[in-house]
């Protein structure tokens, strides 16, 4: 039993999986940030743009 304990301590194969999760997360909070960003400037642009037409 003890032997098997410190097996799966040393067993690492998960941790590679849970990196990429994290890093795919951040990734997409960045994203979600920058088109929330964007979106807000776009929309400001498309106002101006009309209003100037009128």
């Amino acid at each position: 039993m003890k032997e098997l304990i410190k097996r799966l301590h040393k067993d690492e194969s998960g941790q590679g999986m849970a990196e990429y999760a994290i890093i795919l997360v951040v990734i997409a909070l960045v994203a979600v940030a920058g088109f929330t960003y964007l979106g807000n400037q776009l929309n400001t642009k498309v106002h101006d743009a009309s209003n100037a037409l009128n």
